[in-house]
């Protein structure tokens, strides 16, 4: 059977366990026996937690323990695999994501924008890169499209091994242009 890889904040003594079924085509299994949720329905909460990387979307299974959060990602799976067939809607979500209408799978690139009428208000291609105040915009159109590039930008660079005053400069111009990006977003004006 194939390795679920632990957390390395699990307190299981191993740091891998044999997986209880065969996850064919599985690209990777993590998961660990002190995983955080932020926000659920009731607010933040630790669970075990197992999740499968396969077929461009991943399956969380959480449960009292390592073995019974598989089971729930196991039945998940088994719940895709007798799909009759894939049809995805957004359920709220304003990107590229969505879920089955049929086995509720999540899954991204799979929403087309226009299909839900959602174009740029400059080109009319569809997009569900920036939506403002005044509409859609596409990458290339954004009025604030160099601050959205360097945000990106020093996002990335925050995710690499940097010293802290890289680190905190970096988080400080990132607030200064996320700020400025949610103002217009919601008001339309460029300050």
């Amino acid at each position: 059977m194939p390795i679920i890889k632990l957390s390395g904040f699990s307190q299981a003594a191993k740091k891998e366990v044999e997986s209880l079924y065969p996850w064919e085509g599985a690209e990777l299994l993590q998961g660990g026996d002190r995983g955080v949720v932020l926000g659920g329905a009731n607010g933040s909460y630790r669970t075990a937690f197992v999740e499968a990387f396969i077929d461009k979307t991943f399956i969380r299974g959480e449960g009292e323990n390592i073995e019974k959060a598989e089971k729930a990602a196991w039945k998940q799976y088994q719940k895709r695999q007798q799909c009759p067939g894939h049809e995805f809607e957004p359920r709220g979500y304003r990107n590229n994501a969505g879920f089955c209408k049929h086995c509720d799978t999540f899954q991204s690139n799979v929403i087309d924008p226009a299909d839900f009428g959602f174009f740029c208000i400059e080109c009319s291609t569809g997009t569900f890169d920036h939506e403002t105040a005044n509409g859609m915009y596409c990458k290339e159109h954004y009025p604030l499209k160099a601050e959205a590039e360097e945000y990106h930008e020093l996002f990335v660079r925050s995710l690499e091994v940097i010293d802290d005053d890289e680190w905190e400069t970096n988080r400080e111009r990132q607030k200064v242009l996320q700020d400025k990006m949610k103002t217009f977003d919601k008001t339309g004006e460029i300050e």
